[in-house]
Formats: structure tokens, C-alpha cells, sequence
């Protein structure tokens, strides 16, 4: 809440009126790397450095110059791994400037100590009185001498630190130090937290908020809470803290009222009371305020905030026997009714992104309202109405902007680690989140709070309860839960939780085939409300135009790294397409998953991942918008708020592809969050093709529309008999009379049998071999629909981008962002399709697998090119044409040749396809020899090898193809639970005898307690019968590739790699490469 000071304050001058001096400007200064300031007494010394406060020392210049053996606040040993990465490794430095791959790189590093110092001249008006020096958003841990007497620490990394100096200053001059410490030490939050982390704001040390002492009476008031106890008939519980510092008992009168002057105004009655303070105590007076029935209660539509006037005088004139506090509250109760949220007696339904702590220019959070206000400002018109604050909290000013804009907060404390493990954090969590709540719990807009994020150990379970059971003395409109994501505790009031992520298996948070399913299933399941937990994280390719933006220490070298990834590989030339397809796919996706959770009755909300890019761990684009909350080109906030809003029209249909002898079923509903009902509305429905014309229409309605429900409006049966040709469609939905629309891209194909090929006229092939060559080299016109299991590499076809970023989840075989494809070629005019990634592409990607045409020459283009990952940007195709000998050849690497009857977009292609190869356009323009190609292609020994190699057993995600895909970066692993106890074994099918000469062992490259110790090797002729150990030994723990040979070199199909130890004695064990040697 704001706690209003009157009149302008001078710099290190007396306000007579306002009663503060304000210590903004000049300090002097000095850094602590040695932390031998407080030994050496600095606090009595005169500093001779100067930096300005507020403001970070590291951004005016101080601390050491990152480089490769920089100490990092997160724990450094992963980016040093990643900088020894293959592709990494010589662009880390380039032309003598350090370029941090994972996040950020500062001007300036330093974790340690500093010393900030500064002389102040109390006026004599000052003498008898209250004296409070407050420090706004310190980072992290301050201890406070004035002169050469120490007054104490405060190490609260959300509130304000105020300490009371009416002992320590006198009328006269002194030195205040302040000594300013922003290490991770016995108060173990975890270093990943967005308030103490390098990944985002960076780990900054200074004072970025107000800085003023402040004179109060003896007798005053120290505080006033508010909280809403009633909404029905406006109702607030008001606590008045007073404090008497005189040596008296003193008696008081404190007079109230409540006003705003939002819309009309409304104006609350006066209240009175008296009350009695002991010398030299504090007293809370609790009073039950009925603001009036004309009052204005807050939410997002009506940001009504009062500002609550209170004035206190004693009866006394020993001491100063007048104060003034003003506070500011909103009317509003958010609750849980069951396991529905509420508020103001309304259902509620959370549209929210996180903050991750994400200030470009400044690496901390601006402490001015306007700016917050913009950044609200822009969040609403993306359709938002909620913002969480991941691991850390806002300062007072994103308050105060969120009150008056409408949004809804939730706060965090910086924990990122376990609960119940150290007594000294668990007593800190005790203070901090009642310090928080003290300090911002009168917002309205301070709706949420948890403990932190991700805190896996169920131990903490007990101690988590403890704390809400804590937090929940106080008083505030906050609702309270413990743990984001993982729920262990019985005192939460509502639950964010991933376990709405996940509907099938494939899909995360939507489901390709259809928009028929809810996640009403989960829902029903919980006693309390649900929010989903970081949904989405959708990537894109980078947005290298970012670049520009950035005016301050911070930088995003980063990006300059994957642009020279793409320079050097080849794909740079390819951007803008990559960019925009990539781009406009993620909009889909984050469509579909806004879509998911409207559809569901009852659902809390959903906290999206992101509405921004996430600059750190390796960098995220998984953002709509950039860091900066501006536009990244493919996706305006108008576009945002049509799937994403207080109202939104919604279908549920059981498929994006349609065959033209069927009706198009779809059910109409409307997702209603608003202030109010909506009554006697109709809704229109028109579908039509790409050039507008209207294939069907209809309408629904009048209907009434109750807030805070989902509505089903009405079906729509449409025949499609009359589109004979293969067809993008587009159903659009309308509320009239409002600006209220959605939309969705459908698929139409004719229900025929699949294209047939004449062996005298197209010659199919499943393998890249000697005899496709051989027909090439005729002159024959070659389709090769290759099997999966042949093409070389181990990037798997998907229609879902990475998640998140491949550098913090490297093992996975996902490496793709949709794709971009030639649409105008002719090879597709049969298979409408935009140059982006489409709901019809879903089962041809699933069913794909992506070449690698690095060995291409470099001006050579694709058809279809998926979109590589950032940090390894290889040239990938699906579909490709080529001369070849005195041959034509189409390469198409999805599949066009299984299960068509059930697979209408495959045969569409395949049709497309071949309806192109039998035409006179199939003149393929470039040349491509026959040993480049054959790099596109696994030789015949490692085709059987991925189809015939087994393990005794495997974590999900991390089968044994990992361990043969010729990848470094992925790898086999056995379970991590209920796991069988070692030995496990690996067995590889040569498919026909050879002799084996030897293996190759690659271990885990980023995890030495799973890598092989002892192991047995093996040779069989049947894969039933094995003789005694061919050989066995023990490798040395290392990450290096080792290189076995057999003295006596067997004949054999089958080959067992039996592992009996792992170097740390660990039960789990894993494999990145295992290859045989076999005589040529």
C-alpha cells in the first residue's frame, strides 16, 4: 500500500512540513572483496570512491570484467560445460571480448561486500522525536553504523529496510555507512531465484529505491492494514498499529475516512476511536469499517482505489501531539468457493505470464510507477488480467500501477530450494513473507503469495504449513499457497500445479488432432482452485533485431553467438523465413493452449510461460513479445486478445482435417469473465474458403451470457460435399455488437484412394542404396520415401518446437521449431498449405524424420526445411528435389506410404506429389552428386544396428537408440526410480555375422556418477546363447571416448555390453555412445 509523505524533499536537507531528508545523489563508496571492512572498521573511515544512489554499483562501473573464469552467483560449472561444447567453444571469446552464452553479459561482476557512506545534518527540530532511516529494494543484506556505532542488520530482499536511529542521531552532523552484501550465505534461498540469479536481473549490489530519514512523533501512528471482509455489504477490518516512544502512557484519539475518486467518488464515513499506549510501546487497535452501500468494490474492470486518511492526536502536551497517516486500499475479496476462485462473490479465471525478473537496460526493477503502468498497460491488451512474480517480489511502485490499471500479482519469495533443510533459512522465510504481506498486503492488487517456486522435497511439507499457518495471523487480502508447481502441504488456498500440462502424451497443453477435450477431469479432482504452472514455453528462432533495444550494462552476446552459429552453418540467408514461420507457429500453439483452458468450466487460470523471451539459462525465445514488452513482428496484442480475453468465442471440433463426404460438426461456446452478464447477445458463424467465399453461415441467439461461466451457445453441422478439390478453410465465430471474434484454419481433402505409381513411370524407394543409384544413373525418375531408421542423424520429427531451450534440456531428440516450407512450389499445389507450421502438418511431422543436408551445396533449398535450433543450426529438409546422374529425384522423409485410409493429409501429399512428378514442371533445377547425398544416410550396418538394438532397460525419454545415433549429446539411460539394481546391458544386432575387431565407448559427457566403471563384453551367434566374457576391464571415470580392441577378433551377429558398476557406486547408468568395430 502507499503510505502517503507530503511535499517535495531536499537533498540532504529538512522539508519542514514533510519532515524527511532526502539521501538521494552523491555517496561515497567503496568494495569489499576481501571482506575485511568490518574487521578494519571502515564504518569509522572517510571512503573515497563515489557512486550514486539509487543505482547499482556494477552499472556505474565497479567490479571485475566477466570472463571464462568469472564466479558466477549460479553455479558456474554448467556454463563452463556448455562453453566446451564442440560448437560453443571458439565463439565464447571473440576479438578479446568474454561472450556469456547462458545469459547476460554485464559490464561488471561482483558478489561480495560494499560499502556505501554518506554525512547528514539533523535539523534541532529533530530532537525528541521518532527517527527512521528507510531503505528502498537493497540487494541484498545490509548492516547500518552511524558514526562509529553499530544499530543492526536487516536482510529482507522484498521489503523495505527501516531502521528507527532515534538513539543513534542527535541535532548536528553525523556519517551514516551502510555496508551492502548480495552473497547467497547462511540463508540458503538457492541461486537460481530471479531475485538473486545471473540468469535474469543479474545479481546487482546497491539501494535502487527511496533512500530518506524521516521524523515522526513520539506518538504515532507506525502503521494502518486494511483487508476486505465484505464485499456484499463493503466491509474492511482495519488495524491501526500505534507506537508510543515517549516515557509516558499516553492517551490518543484517531480519527478515519475512507475516499476515491474513481468514476463518480464516493466518499466513506468519518469514524473515531480512543485508545491508551503504554510508554515506550506499540499497541494494534482492530476496527471493523462499513465503508458504505455506495461503494466502489475493486476488480480489473473498476480499479477503484481508496485512500484511507487518518489523524491522531494525544492529550497530552509533553510530547508532539499530532500525526498523520494516509494509506491506500481497494475493496476487494478474492477467495476460494470450493474449488472455484472468486472474487467480489464473481467466478474468477486467472489470465496471467510471469515475470522472471526481466529489465534489459538496468538489471533490476524500475521503482517508478509510470513505468509499471506502461508495462500493465500493455499486458491488458494482450488480454491479461494476472501477472506472477517468479521467485521474487515486485517493488511498491508495480503496486500501486497495478491498482490503478487492474491487474492482479502474485508475489514469491526468492526460494528455490527445499523446505525443512536449514533452521537459519526456515526462520528467515518465518520474517520475510510477513514482512512482505505487511508491506504490500493492503494492494488490491497484492492478490497471491507463495513461499517459492518448485520446492521438490516433501520433508518441507510440515514446515511449508508452519509458515502459511504464519503468514495468515496477518492482515491482508492475499490468498496463500506454498509451493508452485509441486503441492505438499494442507494449508494452500489454491494449488499451481503442472499437472494440467500435460493432456496426451505428445502435446503439451493442446492436442493437434482436435479441440474436443477440456481438463474439467483434473479440475474436479482438486478441493481447491487450479492454476496452471508455467504453461506454454513454446520457443521460436532468436529475435537477433532485440539487439539494438539495449542501452545499458547488460548485453545479449549471446545472441551474437547464434547468429555466427548461422553464418557459419549456412542458414543466416535463411532467417527471415525461419523467423517469421517459427513465429507464426508459436502463435498457434499459445492459441490452442489459451483455447484448452477457457474451454474447461472451473478452471482458476492459467500462468503462461512466457508473454516474453526469457534471457537466461542459455535463453528462451518462447515469448510472443520481446524482453522489452514490445511487438517481435509476427503477432500484434489485437491478434493476442482474440483467443485471450475477458470474452472470448470458442469451438469444440473433433479435427482441423476434414474429408469432403462428411458434415463439419463443431459446438459453439462462449468463455465469459466479465464484469457482468451478457444478455440477449447473438453469435454469427461463417466458414469460408481462403478468397472469402462463403462455404456456410449461420447464427445463435438470443442468448444470455452469465459472467464467469463458459456457455454453449449452439452446433454447427456444415456439408462439405461441395468442395471437390483439397481446400483451406477458415471458421470464424462472432459475438455482434462486439469486437469479440475467433477463428480457426481447417482442412478440407477430397475421400479418394491414394495416388498410384507406375513402376514405368516413378520408381519408390525406401532405402538409399545401390540399386536406387543404380536407377539414377539411368535416367529414372526415383521417389525415395526413406525409412525413418536410414536417415543419418538423431533429430526426430515433430510437430511440437523444443522445449524451452536446448542447452538446459540437451539429451532431447526434439531439436526443431517448426517448419518453413516453399509453399508456391509446385510440388504442393495440390497440398494447400502456408509457408508455416499448420494444424494439417501435425501427423505428416509426427511421422517424419528430418534430413541433414549440410553436405548440400550451400545455394541448395529444400521444399519443406525444418527449423533448426539455435545453438546447432543445421541445414535440415523433409521433401527435396534433384538431378541426380542422368536421373530425377524427390527425397520425401515423411512418411506418404502407411495407413493412408486413416491418414488424409498424408494422402493429400503423397498425391500432390506425384501429380508433380508426372508432370512436364518436374525439372529439377540443381545437380546433386551421389557421394553427397549418400551423407544424408545411415550405411546399411547402422540401419540394422538402430532397429535391432535393445537394453535391459530404459528411463522414459531415454531409450537406447540414444546410445547409437552417433550423438554425443544424447545418451541411454536406465531408470532413475524404482530401478533395477545394476548389472544393466546393452545387446546390438548386426543383423547377419561379422567379425568384431572392437567397440567404442562414449560416457555422459555432463554426469561423471553415471558413467561405466567395470563391464563385460559379449559375442553371440543367436542373441540366446553368449560364451564367456569376451572381455571385461574398467574405464577411469572420464568424459573421453574409449577405444577397445579385441586381441582375438570373433565372428558373431549379436554383441552384449554388460555394465557391472558405475564410477560412483550410483545404481543408474547411462550411455551416450556404444558403436562396434567391424572388419571392413
Amino acid at each position: 500500500m502507499k503510505h502517503f509523505q507530503t511535499a517535495a524533499v531536499l537533498i540532504t536537507a529538512i522539508c519542514l512540513s514533510a519532515q524527511t531528508i532526502d539521501l538521494s545523489g552523491q555517496w561515497r563508496f567503496s568494495l569489499d572483496a576481501k571482506d575485511v571492512g568490518i574487521s578494519e572498521k571502515w564504518f569509522s573511515k572517510h571512503l573515497s570512491d563515489k557512486v550514486q544512489l539509487p543505482g547499482s554499483l556494477q552499472e556505474q562501473g565497479f567490479g571485475e570484467i566477466p570472463s571464462v573464469d568469472t564466479k558466477w552467483t549460479v553455479d558456474g560449472s554448467y556454463t563452463r560445460r556448455v562453453n566446451k561444447i564442440e560448437q560453443f567453444e571458439p565463439y565464447v571469446v571473440k576479438n578479446g571480448l568474454y561472450r556469456q552464452s547462458m545469459w547476460w553479459t554485464p559490464d561488471r561482476v561482483y558478489v561480495g561486500a560494499a560499502w556505501y557512506q554518506k554525512n547528514v545534518e539533523i535539523p534541532n527540530e529533530w530532537e525528541d522525536t521518532t527517527i527512521l532511516l528507510n531503505l528502498e529494494r537493497v540487494h541484498w543484506e545490509t548492516q547500518l553504523w552511524v558514526d562509529n556505532k553499530r544499530v543492526g542488520m536487516q536482510n529482507s530482499i522484498s521489503a523495505p529496510h527501516q531502521y528507527n536511529l532515534s538513539d543513534y542521531l542527535t541535532p548536528g552532523k553525523h556519517r551514516i555507512t551502510v555496508r551492502v552484501d548480495n552473497r547467497i550465505k547462511e540463508i540458503n534461498v538457492g541461486a537460481g531465484g530471479h531475485n538473486i540469479s545471473d540468469h535474469t536481473q543479474s545479481n546487482w549490489n546497491g539501494i535502487i529505491g527511496d533512500l530518506y530519514l524521516e521524523s515522526k512523533p513520539l506518538v504515532h501512528i507506525a502503521k494502518v492494514s486494511v483487508d476486505t471482509i465484505d464485499t456484499e455489504n463493503p466491509t474492511a477490518k482495519v488495524v491501526f498499529n500505534l507506537n508510543n516512544a515517549s516515557e509516558k502512557a499516553v492517551e490518543v484519539s484517531v480519527n478515519y475516512q475512507a475516499k476515491t475518486n474513481f468514476g463518480k467518488g464516493h466518499q466513506a464515513p468519518s469514524k473515531t476511536f480512543t485508545a491508551r499506549i503504554p510508554a515506550g510501546k506499540n499497541v494494534d487497535v482492530e476496527k471493523i469499517y462499513k465503508i458504505g452501500k455506495n461503494a466502489v468494490l475493486w476488480d480489473e474492470f473498476t480499479p477503484a482505489v481508496y485512500t484511507l486518511s487518518c489523524q491522531l492526536q494525544t492529550n497530552t502536551t509533553d510530547v508532539m501531539n499530532a500525526d498523520v497517516y494516509n494509506t491506500t486500499f481497494g475493496l476487494r475479496r478474492i477467495y476460494a468457493d470450493g474449488n472455484q476462485l472468486k472474487i467480489n462473490g464473481r467466478n474468477l479465471f486467472l489470465r496471467g505470464t510471469l515475470d522472471c525478473c526481466i529489465f534489459p537496460n538496468t538489471g533490476y526493477p524500475p521503482m517508478d510507477k509510470e513505468s509499471w503502468v506502461e508495462i500493465y498497460k500493455m499486458a491488458k491488451s494482450c488480454g491479461l488480467n494476472h501477472v506472477r512474480y517468479h521467485s521474487w517480489c515486485p517493488p511498491e511502485a508495480a503496486f500501486e500501477a497495478a491498482d490503478d490499471v487492474g491487474i492482479l500479482l502474485q508475489s514469491e519469495m526468492t526460494m528455490w530450494v527445499g523446505l525443512g533443510n536449514n533452521q537459519t533459512t526456515d526462520d528467515w522465510l518465518f520474517e520475510e513473507g510477513a514482512l512482505l504481506l505487511l508491506a504490500y498486503g493492503n494492494h488490491p492488487s497484492c492478490a497471491f503469495m507463495a513461499i517459492g517456486n518448485e520446492l521438490r522435497e516433501e520433508k518441507g511439507s510440515n514446515m511449508a504449513d508452519k509458515l502459511l499457518r504464519h503468514y495468515k495471523k496477518g492482515t491482508h487480502g492475499t490468498m496463500l499457497t506454498d509451493n508452485v508447481r509441486h503441492i505438499f502441504g494442507r494449508e494452500a488456498e489454491f494449488a499451481i500445479t503442472g499437472q494440467g500440462k500435460f493432456y496426451d502424451k505428445k502435446l503439451r497443453s493442446v492436442r493437434a488432432s482436435d479441440t474436443d477435450f477440456d481438463y474439467s477431469k483434473i479440475i474436479n479432482s482438486s478441493d481447491i482452485p487450479i492454476i496452471t504452472h508455467e504453461d506454454g514455453q513454446w520457443a521460436t528462432l532468436p529475435n537477433f533485431d532485440v539487439r539494438k533495444k539495449y542501452k545499458g550494462s547488460l548485453h545479449p552476446y549471446y545472441l551474437d553467438i547464434y547468429e555466427d552459429f548461422m553464418r557459419d552453418r549456412g542458414t543466416l540467408n535463411r532467417y527471415d523465413d525461419y523467423y517469421m514461420a517459427s513465429g507464426k507457429f508459436q502463435t498457434l500453439l499459445y492459441k490452442s493452449t489459451w483455447e484448452a483452458a477457457l474451454r474447461t468450466p472451473g478452471y482458476g487460470g492459467v500462468q503462461m510461460l512466457d508473454l516474453r523471451d526469457f534471457p537466461g539459462q542459455g535463453y528462451a525465445p518462447v515469448g510472443s513479445f520481446d524482453e522489452f514488452w514490445e511487438s517481435k513482428g509476427y503477432v500484434t496484442t489485437d491478434e493476442y486478445n482474440k483467443f485471450c480475453n475477458v470474452t472470448t468465442p470458442l469451438a469444440r471440433f473433433e479435427s482441423f482435417v476434414w474429408q469432403n463426404d462428411r458434415d463439419l460438426e463443431a459446438q459453439v461456446m462462449i468463455s465469459h469473465y466479465g464484469r457482468k452478464d451478457l444478455e440477449g447477445k447473438n453469435v454469427k458463424w461463417n466458414l469460408t474458403d481462403k478468397k472469402g467465399k462463403i462455404i456456410g453461415k449461420g447464427s445463435f441467439g438470443p442468448i444470455d451470457l452469465p459472467t464467469g461461466f463458459v456457455t454453449t451457445v449452439g452446433n454447427i453441422k456444415q456439408p462439405l460435399s461441395s468442395i471437390t478439390e483439397a481446400a483451406q478453410v477458415n471458421l470464424s465465430v462472432k459475438l455482434e455488437g462486439l469486437d469479440n471474434e475467433n477463428s480457426w484454419d481447417m482442412w478440407v481433402y477430397p475421400n479418394e484412394k491414394p495416388a498410384e505409381m507406375k513402376s514405368d513411370e516413378i520408381i519408390l524407394s525406401q532405402l538409399w542404396d545401390d540399386k536406387t543409384i543404380q536407377e539414377l544413373n539411368k535416367g529414372k525418375t526415383v521417389l525415395l520415401v526413406p525409412r525413418p531408421e536410414s536417415v543419418a542423424g538423431n533429430t526426430k520429427g515433430s510437430f511440437t518446437p523444443i522445449f524451452w531451450t536446448r542447452i538446459m534440456f540437451s539429451s532431447s531428440s526434439v531439436h526443431t521449431v517448426g517448419i518453413y516450407c516453399d509453399n508456391q512450389h509446385p510440388a504442393l499445389t495440390d497440398f494447400p498449405t502456408q509457408s508455416y507450421t499448420n494444424w494439417q502438418w501435425y501427423d505428416l511431422l509426427e511421422n517424419s524424420k528430418p534430413m541433414v543436408i549440410n553436405s548440400l551445396p550451400k545455394n541448395y533449398k529444400a521444399i519443406v526445411e525444418p527449423i533448426d535450433d539455435w545453438t546447432n543450426p543445421r541445414r535440415l529438409g523433409l521433401m527435396m528435389e534433384a538431378k541426380v546422374g542422368r536421373g530425377k529425384l524427390m527425397v520425401c522423409s515423411i512418411d506418404i506410404l502407411n495407413d493412408l485410409k486413416n491418414r488424409p493429409a498424408a494422402r493429400q501429399l503423397r498425391k500432390s506429389l506425384i501429380n508433380y512428378m508426372k508432370s512436364k514442371s518436374f525439372k529439377p533445377s540443381k545437380t546433386i552428386d551421389i557421394e553427397s547425398l549418400s551423407e544424408l544416410f545411415f550405411n546399411p550396418l547402422r540401419v540394422q544396428m538402430i532397429k535391432g538394438t535393445t537394453a535391459s532397460d530404459s528411463a522414459a525419454g531415454y531409450e537406447v537408440l540414444k546410445a547409437i545415433d552417433g550423438s554425443e549429446k544424447t545418451f541411454w539411460h536406465s531408470p532413475w526410480k524404482n530401478n533395477k539394481k545394476m548389472p544393466q546391458e546393452i545387446i546390438i544386432d548386426l543383423g547377419e555375422k561379422e567379425v568384431i575387431k572392437g567397440i567404442t565407448y562414449l560416457p555422459r559427457q555432463d554426469a561423471a556418477h553415471v558413467r561405466v566403471k567395470d563391464y563385460e563384453i559379449y559375442v553371440s551367434m543367436n542373441g540366446q546363447t553368449w560364451n564367456d566374457a569376451l572381455h571385461s576391464s574398467s574405464f577411469d571415470g572420464s568424459e573421453k571416448r574409449e577405444t577397445i580392441h579385441f586381441s582375438n577378433p570373433p565372428k558373431g551377429r549379436f554383441l552384449k555390453f554388460k555394465m557391472l558398476s558405475t564410477n560412483s557406486g550410483d545404481e543408474s547408468v547411462a550411455v551416450a555412445e556404444i558403436e562396434p568395430i567391424i572388419e571392413d
